[in-house]
């Protein structure tokens, strides 16, 4: 499953994604690679999250409600809605999803048409697509919680309050789960050393920067794109601002229910870093191609461990939990991993006296796997492969 994810996301749906906006295959191909390894992605391609599901269904949300407007056809309509209703199934607060890309949507055929009653046809067709999947949730929560309206978190506060298990535990707050103050859950996302968008996703600040020295040049859907993915992001950080578990969990690398969002900005950002990348030679290219090796290394050690070493520290949304540099903790578990005496402060749980070294770390998704080793070589001719066409699309382009 995860392999799949991997290459869904990268040779699938977002070299086609950037194709709709006009990019080459080299910039895509490229582009593809890095959002891989230099970005958050890399993390979630390798847990048991939703991230990457929801991010796959989003993005033919995007993409086909684009291709829908440029090449007038009214099934893409109805496939960009089928996509967002299967992205409100993996998570509710979709619904921002939803909202962004219908304003994606009707902002492109604002831009490419006069005709109201066309307009009106296609924002049909796209509903007509999005309902079915959106009444086949309701009806599976109805089995499940005996309500249509009933979610996991507002039955975990009743249980909590009406059943004898938890009698002896301290009663939630009266506004469960909202219980922070807005600007907890908006500083954290944005600055916190434990979950901040920029320290985690550290090629957003400068292809932000990028994007807007470049906006005039990019055309009228690409700019209108960006703005809808920067409300969608605002609007996830405004939305889980008071959250209790805003952050995701404290085993999330950075911020869990933020990186959908701001990996929907990056996609086509990177493609532009990229091309904007390859028209330098020089010391210029060499910082820039230095920018985008420091965010592979930022998500390296994401992977090296299983996701809850380290992650004790970041529980809980007390703001004193998040002055934790966890990137600084996994490097140095990562030290330690390697040599013993890195520290003093060593974390015990993530060394396992007398097993061999690759025993200590969860690099790979498929370690406890049986017969690992053949899907270690199948996984690896893939991979291989992938770095040989991306080569090739380097090189050709």
């Amino acid at each position: 499953r995860f392999l799949w994810n991997d290459l869904s996301i990268l040779y699938l749906i977002t070299p086609s994604y950037l194709k709709v906006f006009d990019f080459s295959d080299r910039i895509a191909g490229l582009a593809s690679l890095t959002l891989l390894l230099g970005t958050t992605v890399l993390h979630y391609s390798q847990n048991l999250q939703q991230n990457n599901q929801l991010l796959l269904f989003v993005t033919i949300g995007y993409a086909a409600a684009l291709a829908s407007v440029l090449r007038d056809k009214s099934s893409w309509a109805i496939v960009s809605g089928l996509a967002l209703g299967a992205a409100f199934l993996i998570r509710m607060t979709s619904f921002i999803h939803i909202i962004t890309v219908l304003l994606f949507f009707l902002g492109c055929l604002l831009y490419s048409t006069r005709d109201k009653f066309k307009i009106v046809r296609r924002l049909g067709e796209w509903i007509i697509g999005l309902m079915p999947l959106i009444v086949l949730g309701r009806i599976i929560d109805y089995y499940r919680f005996g309500s249509f309206w009933v979610t996991g978190t507002s039955l975990t506060r009743q249980q909590w309050s009406t059943d004898p298990i938890f009698a002896r535990l301290p009663k939630l707050p009266e506004n469960y789960p909202f219980t922070n103050p807005p600007w907890v859950g908006i500083w954290g996302a944005l600055f916190s050393p434990a979950k901040s968008i920029f320290i985690y996703d550290p090629l957003l600040l400068p292809c932000l920067v990028l994007g807007i020295f470049l906006w005039k040049k990019l055309s009228p859907y690409l700019q209108w794109y960006f703005v809808t993915a920067m409300l969608n992001l605002c609007l996830h950080i405004a939305f889980y601002s008071r959250l209790d578990f805003w952050h995701g969990d404290g085993t999330a690398w950075g911020a869990r229910y933020h990186v959908t969002s701001v990996h929907l900005l990056l996609i086509p950002l990177i493609a532009l870093y990229i091309k904007y990348l390859l028209g330098f030679q020089g010391l210029r290219r060499w910082v820039l191609s230095g920018i985008i090796a420091i965010a592979i290394l930022v998500q390296i050690p994401s992977i090296v461990f299983t996701s809850s070493v380290n992650g004790g520290e970041a529980y809980g949304a007390k703001l004193s939990s998040f002055n934790r540099f966890r990137l600084g903790d996994r490097i140095v578990t990562v030290g330690c991993l390697i040599n013993a005496s890195f520290t003093s402060d060593c974390p015990s749980r993530s060394l396992i006296p007398g097993e061999p070294l690759i025993q200590k770390v969860t690099l790979l998704p498929f370690n406890f796997t049986q017969r690992r080793e053949l899907v270690f070589m199948a996984w690896g001719a893939v991979l291989v492969a992938a770095i040989a066409s991306t080569y090739r699309f380097y090189r050709i382009g």
